[in-house]
């Protein structure tokens, strides 16, 4: 595996419910009634009313909402009334990333539209071609926006890196801890599988962290943010360390 860290230290989800706020072209009730285009997009999927659907959502992301460009991209991902085409799915979540509409418009950034281009640049999917310092900017760029899958992620390829032992010794420490604030990131953004990777891991690195109130803290967290959200967190787990209404 490539080295990752040095980017770092240098640097599918399904349709949302909610908008951003577009970028105003002239008045708020322009702005009002794209906001109301796409709410329109939104009903006429629920209804299965696809076409329309499609064409909201359009109409919206040229005019800023990076929810609805992102919507197109999972439209074509999903093959939702559109050919199914991974490549087209890419470029709307790149367009609902990076801020720019399908006019060179500006439109306000949507986190997963990052999660998803870092996933692409990462596996190699969505059109764009591996490329790990590439996805690492992604990673990092979804994260900041709030994203806790992709701060979870940048967690976990650091760990593979520690584990990997390709470290020089002096490095493993830095490392270690960024690692460490990336989970914690993600948890405290509602990830419990995150949470539950730093109650594993304070442990593991008990002799390089200390860990024993921390510990505690992180499975209190563990059972709150899966009792709120859910998780993949092993039901034998919970059961042995959640209240029982967590625990479920």
């Amino acid at each position: 595996m490539k080295y990752f860290p040095a980017l770092i230290f240098g640097a599918c989800s399904f349709l949302m419910a909610q908008a951003q706020e577009p970028a105003a072209e002239g008045s708020d009730a322009y702005a009002e009634q794209m906001l109301a285009t796409f709410d329109a997009g939104m009903s006429a999927l629920e209804t299965e009313q696809y076409n329309v659907a499609y064409n909201n959502f359009m109409e919206t992301c040229t005019a800023g909402v990076g929810t609805a460009c992102l919507n197109v991209g999972i439209m074509y991902s999903t093959g939702i009334h559109v050919e199914q085409n991974e490549a087209t799915a890419g470029q709307y979540y790149l367009k609902a990333c990076n801020g720019t509409g399908p006019d060179g418009n500006v439109v306000q950034q949507e986190d997963i539209g990052c999660h998803n281009v870092a996933v692409g640049y990462y596996q190699g999917s969505y059109g764009f071609t591996a490329n790990e310092d590439v996805s690492a900017q992604y990673f990092l760029q979804a994260c900041d926006l709030g994203n806790s899958d992709s701060c979870s992620s940048i967690g976990s390829i650091l760990r593979e890196t520690l584990l990997a032992d390709v470290l020089p010794p002096e490095e493993q420490g830095p490392v270690l801890e960024t690692m460490l604030t990336f989970f914690d990131k993600s948890c405290r953004l509602g990830n419990a599988n995150a949470c539950h990777q730093m109650v594993l891991d304070l442990g593991l690195f008990a002799d390089s962290v200390e860990s024993s109130t921390a510990r505690g803290a992180y499975v209190a967290l563990t059972c709150e943010t899966h009792a709120q959200f859910g998780s993949n967190v092993p039901v034998e787990w919970l059961s042995a360390n959640c209240p029982p209404a967590s625990a479920e």
